[in-house]
């Protein structure tokens, strides 16, 4: 499985304080199945903090802890931004981490205390700038609450909706409200928004109980994920997209000939 949404670095955010806490909830996600996490601390609103070498140089020294333990797991590199009309200049500053450090998906959280009626045109300039959207935990922004049509229209442009795991455990509204979304096709992943060891763990299995469907669980914690984490494609050279590109009609007949 693939965890995509994990606060697992220390000492960044309000998940873990110290490396042997991070390290506990490396054994516990492995231990459930888990194989990689993308590391997701919070990015301030000023999109200053944390800085992206200060991640990578902790995912690094992360994993170099994990593989001494021979864990079979890998953490990646990645942060939960604020959706702020900034954001897009933060990512092509190079402020705010993108999905695996691929430099494609960005996960972005909307505010669940106010509807971000703002959101459609900043998607969409992401969209256009080259970054899909991968939203975080969908089942808590008010907007679609108010909007309920929106996460199929976001789901539509190809953005990512991310639910997360707790949701599914959850009862009375909360879990009604989050199975609805699943049963209407407006999850496309699921990720454990883990935080901590003992509160808010690192887990992705006890959504399998809470689908009854195999197929389904694989689909949002292994294949929707993994494709945010293929590298980039290679750049095609002027030569490749001249053989790729369609002969023309007039062209073709006088090669035939």
């Amino acid at each position: 499985m693939i965890d995509l949404h994990c606060h697992i670095l220390p000492g960044l955010d309000d998940g873990p304080v110290t490396m042997d806490e991070s390290l506990a909830m490396a054994r516990m996600a492995a231990a459930d199945g888990v194989r990689v996490i993308v590391a997701t601390p919070h990015v301030d609103r000023e999109f200053q903090e944390p800085h992206p070498d200060l991640v990578r140089k902790l995912v690094a020294s992360l994993n170099q802890t994990i593989q001494a333990e021979q864990l079979p797991l890998r953490v990646l590199p990645g942060g939960e931004a604020p959706a702020e009309p900034e954001l897009l200049e933060a990512l092509q500053d190079g402020r705010v981490l993108t999905v695996g450090d691929r430099g494609r998906h960005v996960l972005v959280e909307l505010p669940s205390n106010v509807p971000a009626t703002y959101a459609p045109e900043l998607f969409f300039r992401l969209q256009l700038a080259g970054y899909t959207p991968v939203i975080a935990h969908v089942e808590r922004a008010a907007i679609f609450r108010v909007e309920p049509k929106m996460l199929a229209e976001f789901r539509d442009r190809g953005y990512q909706l991310q639910m997360n795991v707790e949701a599914l455990r959850r009862g009375f509204g909360t879990g009604r409200y989050a199975r609805r979304l699943l049963r209407d096709g407006l999850v496309t992943i699921l990720a454990s928004d883990g935080h901590g060891a003992v509160r808010r763990k690192p887990l992705l299995s006890p959504a399998r109980a809470a689908l009854r469907n195999g197929r389904l669980f694989e689909q949002l914690t292994l294949t929707n994920p993994g494709r945010l984490l293929l590298p980039p494609p290679a750049p095609r050279s002027r030569t490749q997209e001249e053989k790729a590109a369609p002969l023309s009609p007039k062209l073709a007949d006088s090669q035939e000939g």
